[in-house]
């Protein structure tokens, strides 16, 4: 890091350098995330930190004084809070506005720990879907006290630490539509509980859905120009099968997505209903006018997010490669 230029933010929309990744602990189904006091079915073991105190504050401190954001992996208590410390001290030794450093996992918490969240401006960075597999031990692992302030994402929203949406791929799928699922619903993906596990902590669903767009924008330094479609932004959107805003939340996981454009030029098809096209260009203007309105019409209650872009005076029309 200290041998190049490069920093956060360096880069173009194709390759792009982000924060620097930490470890402050391990996993907590391994029993290795560093805990503030030991497992509940595994007395006299806290878990660890992989490297020191001491040595994750100056790691941070070298990554913050040479312009880079952090994103600390911390997952038990005791973890997040050594990182926020750690985070703490780098910016009392050099202030730094709109640092935007990130932690991620942050599933142990405590109502403490979330307030200095909020005071040290983390982003926390979670994984909605984690809790569709740990739900069924995570409560052997730590107890009930300490899983109502554990995965606890309204919490931290309401106390106004900024959220961004992942999915850890590969240990659980990319699929952003299964992270929203859990995010609203907090069952696994069979549905279970019923009411879901500690659903006092359950997103409501336009919440989940910023957190995987305008929300990982923000932790990524991106809000100006990815996350939610408005002029001058990136012309990025999906459309799905049916509406996420009307459909049951136990049907989220499975919409299918019809199409995604990416940067205005890149088309990926997954599933379509459309009529079979190589290209837009084959509609009429009608027909193009049509789709639109379509389009925007179904953007106002949420089935598709969809942008006309512009290139300067020429309007990109060729945005569909759709096969059946």
């Amino acid at each position: 890091m200290t041998e190049t230029p490069l920093r956060t933010g360096d880069g173009d929309d194709y390759f792009r350098i982000g924060a620097i990744k930490l470890f402050a602990d391990g996993s907590l189904g391994g029993r290795t995330a560093a805990l503030e006091t030991p497992y509940s079915d595994d007395p006299g073991n806290n878990g660890i930190l992989v490297v020191s105190e001491d040595e994750l504050r100056e790691q941070v401190y070298l990554a913050h004084a040479q312009g880079m954001q952090v994103a600390i992996h911390a997952i038990g208590d005791r973890a997040v809070k050594v990182s926020l410390n750690a985070i703490s001290s780098a910016q009392s030794r050099l202030p730094v506005n709109r640092a935007r450093h990130r932690l991620v996992h942050v599933q142990i918490l405590s109502p403490l720990l979330i307030t200095e969240m909020r005071r040290v401006g983390i982003v926390a960075d979670v994984q909605p879907k984690f809790l569709s597999t740990d739900m069924h031990w995570a409560v052997d692992r730590v107890g009930n006290a300490r899983m109502r302030s554990s995965y606890s994402w309204r919490t931290m929203l309401r106390a106004g630490v900024p959220l961004a949406g992942g999915s850890d791929c590969p240990v659980e799928p990319l699929d952003p539509l299964y992270g929203i699922y859990c995010a609203v619903t907090r069952k696994d993906m069979e549905g279970e509980p019923p009411i879901g596990f500690f659903p006092n902590e359950r997103l409501p669903l336009d919440e989940a859905i910023k957190m995987f767009t305008a929300g990982g924008a923000y932790g990524a330094y991106e809000e100006h120009k990815k996350g939610s479609l408005i002029p001058e932004n990136m012309c990025d959107f999906v459309a799905l099968s049916d509406d996420i805003l009307t459909v049951s939340p136990d049907d989220i996981k499975g919409l299918r997505k019809q199409f995604l454009q990416w940067s205005e030029e890149k088309w990926f098809t997954e599933y379509s209903t459309m009529p079979r096209l190589q290209s837009i260009w084959q509609l009429r203007d009608s027909e193009y006018r049509a789709v639109l309105l379509a389009a925007e019409r179904k953007n106002s209650s949420g089935n598709i997010f969809i942008s006309q872009s512009r290139s300067g005076s020429r309007r990109h029309r060729s945005f569909w490669n759709v096969r059946r």
